[in-house]
């Protein structure tokens, strides 16, 4: 079985402020980039697992169920 990649809520966050820096665009809300994860999970592009960080919260754990090659393809059609 191939190991998946796995990110947490905040190195998504973490890195797509820093595109948005890079690109000079306008950031979403935490809220909206939360929702925006929701919705890909229910599609199929990606999969969460709940994570409890002890004592800290909780995180999501976020990993493709796509091709890394097909992402733009997928998202952009």
């Amino acid at each position: 079985m191939e190991m998946k990649e796995k990110f947490s809520t905040g190195q998504v966050l973490s890195g797509y402020y820093v595109l948005c820096e890079d690109n000079s665009c306008k950031k979403l809300s935490h809220t909206r980039i939360s929702q925006l994860i929701s919705e890909h999970e229910m599609l199929g592009i990606i999969n969460t697992r709940l994570k409890t960080i002890g004592g800290h919260g909780k995180t999501r754990l976020i990993s493709l169920n796509i091709p890394k090659d097909r992402v733009e393809t997928i998202l952009c059609s």
